[in-house]
């Protein structure tokens, strides 16, 4: 018969023994290969669930996002600032200003006259001053251009360029009553002085001075343009 002391002894061991061969679930991994690929695999299961969550999450907002946007970006859209589709005031209301074309160039030029000597502005050609359709030629020592065929033709010197941007403008607005049958004091003027000739044919030419004749050079030298009017 065993005494009570030995009998309590061998119940705390077989208690010990029992907490040994049994494993506590927090005490980590178990030594059974088998249960731990368990363990391992279903890891990796729900980590593949949550990374396919993940994703989907993603791709759905993307998806709200480009919505939104298009949304938003629509002319239709409530919220779209309706400054940002209304033109500027400034941009609508100007007008560029409009100038008429000028007409095609009949003839153009360089020239120099002496004495008796003609230029048919209309064609260009240096004439005697006597022939029809001659329209400028000097006086005989060049102080003064003379309206030839009948004095038809017509002179004037232009104001300042204030009035037109170019030779041509210039002449156009010389005043009707401005323009005469002869020019005097030719000497006065200077190299580059313009001046405005109506043809015989009623064309519109522009003299530019390249020589100014003088007692001692009795010549006049100029470039020389012509319009067709008519």
């Amino acid at each position: 018969m065993r005494t009570r002391l030995e009998l309590a002894y061998w119940r705390q061991g077989s208690a010990t023994s029992d907490q040994r061969g049994h494993r506590m679930p927090d005490e980590g991994p178990s030594s059974n290969p088998g249960e731990n690929d368990r363990q391992q695999q279903g890891n990796r299961q729900r980590e593949g669930a949550w990374a396919i969550i993940g994703g989907a999450a993603g791709a759905i907002g993307v998806v709200v996002a480009v919505i939104f946007g298009i949304v938003q970006c629509s002319p239709d859209s409530p919220s779209a600032s309706p400054s940002s589709f209304t033109a500027s005031p400034t941009s609508t209301s100007f007008v560029a200003p409009t100038t008429s074309p000028k007409p095609a160039i009949l003839t153009q030029g360089h020239q120099k006259l002496a004495n008796v000597q003609g230029i048919d502005l209309d064609t260009g050609q240096i004439e005697d001053q006597d022939l029809p359709g001659v329209d400028v030629s000097p006086s005989k020592t060049a102080d003064s251009l003379n309206a030839m065929s009948h004095g038809t033709p017509r002179f004037a010197l232009p104001a300042d360029a204030a009035t037109g941007p170019d030779a041509h403008d210039r002449c156009r607005a010389v005043a009707a009553g401005s323009w005469t049958k002869t020019l005097p004091n030719l000497y006065a003027l200077h190299i580059g002085t313009t001046i405005c000739v109506r043809t015989e044919q009623s064309n519109l030419a522009v003299l530019t001075l390249t020589h100014v004749p003088s007692a001692a050079e009795q010549y006049l030298e100029f470039d020389f343009v012509t319009w067709q009017v008519r």
